[in-house]
């Protein structure tokens, strides 16, 4: 897994996707390639491991390997392990960005932390996944971490039609791209928006159209409740159980961290209560 994260996120991979260079033998695609299948031919054991034992357990795989069709078909072995790494990557990185900048933002605006920490203090234990994320500060912080830094900036969609956009026909065939990172600055919408505010999404409701940091649509990003979900466990068990100092309270600086935004530095001290 870390060796394709590592690929993933190599600059020269980055640049070549960027390019829309897919030739196979390019050497980032061709490291890239050999490295998901390092990693598939892993999962393919595990899978066959299952098969053999009727092993089941309280994860992913053996959820997806019970799950059934309409006409009771299960997923084929291929289509597991593409649904395991799918998982994998798009599921791992993301919302380990978001934790990062969710301490990057708390460190630095200790009234909104004070308050968190009282609401998550409250809940007496750190196991009741409900009363967690019925937690309504917890899931503001949240989204304003997702709205001020969106782990992805934009989403791409190709056209299958020309597009009329203001006076201007984009042809079919094109790549466009609704940019969460530009809306989400919008002041009409956010009203000053470069301020770390949780607030605002308690004294709000916002639209599908207002609110995008997993796209929107038909193809909406499949895990965009289970992100939230996952990060605002982590978040709250993590805080429930510590005291977390920032040791680095200098203004934000943003740099890129494979195809996603994070800050600089975030380190923390852990304190247990």
């Amino acid at each position: 897994m870390l060796d394709l994260a590592a690929t993933f996120s190599n600059p020269a991979f980055i640049l070549s996707a960027l390019l829309s260079v897919e030739h196979d033998g390019w050497p980032p695609n061709r490291r890239l390639d050999a490295a998901r299948q390092r990693l598939a031919a892993l999962l393919q054991e595990n899978i066959a491991e299952r098969h053999a034992t009727g092993t089941a357990r309280a994860d992913i795989l053996s959820r997806l390997m019970e799950a059934r069709f309409d006409d009771g078909s299960r997923f084929s072995d291929t289509a597991l392990v593409d649904n395991l790494i799918a998982n994998l990557m798009a599921g791992h990185e993301t919302s380990a960005m978001t934790l990062t900048w969710s301490f990057a933002w708390l460190g630095r605006h200790p009234e909104v932390a004070q308050r968190l920490q009282d609401e998550i203090d409250s809940l007496g234990s750190d196991d009741d996944i409900a009363a967690i994320q019925a937690l309504p500060y917890l899931d503001a912080v949240v989204k304003e971490c997702l709205r001020l830094y969106p782990a992805v900036p934009d989403v791409l969609r190709m056209l299958a039609k020309p597009l009329q956009l203001r006076g201007y026909e984009i042809p079919a065939g094109l790549n466009v791209a609704a940019c969460s990172a530009v809306l989400h600055m919008n002041p009409d919408l956010y009203p000053d928006p470069e301020r770390f505010y949780p607030e605002r999404f308690l004294e709000k409701t916002y639209s599908g159209n207002e609110f995008i940091p997993f796209g929107g649509g038909n193809r909406v990003c499949i895990g965009n409740h289970f992100g939230v979900f996952e990060v605002k466990i982590v978040l709250a068990v993590l805080l429930f159980r510590g005291r977390y100092t920032l040791q680095e309270p200098a203004p934000l600086r943003v740099a890129r961290r494979g195809f996603l935004m994070g800050p600089t530095s975030a380190r923390v001290r852990f304190q247990r209560k």
